[in-house]
């Protein structure tokens, strides 16, 4: 931890993940669990943002700002928006905000990509398997925390890839029940 910290101030920076449903959010429940001035969750989590503008919400609202650590839940919209990249590209664009995260003295927990039932194509689901591996390769080997919420929605029946009930009627956001489960 970062010298001078009395509380324990988390950010939480990523896609529109983080962001639903609204006001039952993780990030809002997780914060209410705490339930303490001494440990407190603020959510820059913004819809449709990839890594790039994942970047730009930890430089320009979390970075200097005295926070003890970041959560950060994204690279779902770098998966499915750009059927060309590799999960190894995915995973640098993510790990660069890591190292700054790293950089600046600060805690980081990285929730891996989820599943999404909207995934129905077979290079999409590997990819996000093949990139939430890779980064938890990197985050593990460095101390950090990793929350594999693949693994945790995900569902093998008769051997065809398929997710639990935990999303929003677009098969993309977590509902109530997929939000108090990352908060867990």
């Amino acid at each position: 931890p970062q010298a001078g910290f009395i509380n324990q101030r988390w950010a939480v920076i990523g896609d529109s993940l983080p962001t639903t449903p609204s006001g039952n959010d993780w990030p809002t429940q997780l914060n209410a669990r705490w339930n303490s001035a001494a440990k407190t969750v603020t959510n820059f989590a913004f819809g449709g943002d990839s890594t790039p503008e994942v970047l730009a919400q930890l430089s320009n609202s979390v970075l200097g700002a005295g926070y003890y650590g970041v959560i950060h839940m994204s690279g779902y919209n770098d998966i499915k928006d750009a059927e060309c990249i590799t999960a190894a590209t995915c995973a640098t664009r993510i790990a660069t905000i890591f190292t700054v995260v790293r950089n600046a003295g600060m805690k980081l927990v990285y929730v891996s990509i989820p599943p999404s039932r909207n995934l129905t194509s077979e290079t999409i689901v590997t990819r996000t398997i093949d990139t939430n591996a890779l980064l938890a390769t990197d985050l593990t080997a460095n101390g950090n925390t990793v929350v594999d919420h693949f693994e945790n929605i995900k569902v093998a029946d008769s051997g065809s890839w398929s997710c639990r009930a935990v999303w929003t009627s677009d098969n993309i956001h977590l509902n109530a029940t997929g939000a108090t489960e990352t908060a867990i």
